[in-house]
């Protein structure tokens, strides 16, 4: 494990705990090498629910609606080998000029394996041992807040294109933001007739927000 001294020194012994249970099981040595201490928790917020609620996988990985990447540590620590990206959203520009896309981009050139893609997963083809989407858009109105056209909205197709790309024996790890986009959720699932596991709540200690995650994961049959 590298260095961590200065993200350790903000953490609470919960987390402490926690960390040192994740560090038993996955290589953490890049969060010193290449995320901020705000990158740090965040990763480690997404490994610490790949932890509780995924197996073991096929091999491959694909991020849906991947952002700017922040917690590509995680994922390669959970799931050592290929990782994709993919990410509508990507030209949107930060105060500091540079837009999601570019600085995606520039944490996937720490990862030979990881890939990051700007595009429409409707478009994307291939399939993958675990596919991870994190807060899809299940109703219009986070969708017309990001400024993206209504077009794009279409969740029962995306989601059975989306589970099209998991391999047979692969998973698919959904984490919707609450309670009540959880229920749109669950519907849509119903709609696709996808045999899937609800987790309910999930929770990380490392978790710094307010939201009430819920969680899904749906294996494909071989």
């Amino acid at each position: 494990m590298g260095d961590l001294t200065l993200f350790t020194e903000r953490l609470n012994e919960a987390e402490k705990r926690r960390l040192e249970a994740l560090s038993e099981r996955y290589d953490l040595s890049r969060l010193a090498e290449h995320c901020t201490i705000t990158e740090a928790f965040q990763s480690l917020d997404r490994l610490d629910l790949l932890d509780q609620h995924v197996g073991s996988t096929p091999p491959g990985g694909l991020d849906i609606g991947a952002l700017n990447w922040t917690y590509l540590t995680a994922l390669v620590a959970f799931k050592p080998g290929s990782w994709e990206g993919i990410e509508l959203d990507a030209f949107q520009r930060y105060l500091s000029f540079d837009t999601r896309g570019a600085q995606a981009k520039h944490r996937a050139k720490a990862y030979p394996n990881a890939t990051y893609r700007v595009g429409n997963v409707m478009n994307l083809k291939g399939q993958w041992g675990l596919v991870t989407w994190f807060l899809p858009y299940v109703t219009p109105g986070p969708l017309v807040s990001a400024g993206l056209p209504d077009r794009f909205f279409d969740p029962l197709d995306m989601l059975n294109h989306v589970w099209s790309l998991v391999a047979p024996g692969g998973s698919l790890f959904v984490m919707n933001v609450d309670d009540n986009e959880s229920g749109y959720q669950r519907e849509l699932f119903q709609r696709a007739e996808i045999k899937v596991n609800e987790l309910g709540r999930i929770f990380s200690v490392f978790d710094d927000d307010d939201d009430e995650n819920h969680g899904w994961v749906a294996i494909k049959p071989r």
